[in-house]
């Protein structure tokens, strides 16, 4: 398990990361937004997703509308891991957007 300060600096850079790429599809339909504890992508439809911190259980959890995913860091790969199906954080996040502003959205 990941020590509290790598946790941190982890998420937070991912976050970022996250923000930055969501800034550079440069569309008025979808932004993001970092909060204290996670990220806020806002669409025109008025919906969201909010990926927040988990500390406790070092884990990201993202919520949407169509329901809540978990996901672990593994170390090995340096990528976020769904607990249910192993899927990626950012291919999750990537389809999800791409289901709320349609088109051939490249993320």
């Amino acid at each position: 398990m990941l020590d509290e300060k790598t946790y941190y600096q982890i998420t937070r850079d991912v976050m970022k990361d996250i923000c930055r790429r969501v800034d550079e599809l440069a569309r008025d339909d979808v932004q993001a937004d970092i909060t204290a504890g996670g990220l806020i992508i806002d669409f025109a439809d008025r919906r969201k997703l909010v990926l927040s911190q988990q500390t406790p259980a070092r884990q990201l959890w993202l919520a949407a509308p169509s329901g809540g995913f978990h996901f672990d860091y593994d170390a090995a790969t340096g990528t976020w891991k769904d607990t249910r199906d192993g899927g990626e954080l950012y291919a999750r996040i990537g389809a999800l957007i791409r289901e709320r502003v349609g088109g051939s959205l490249r993320w």
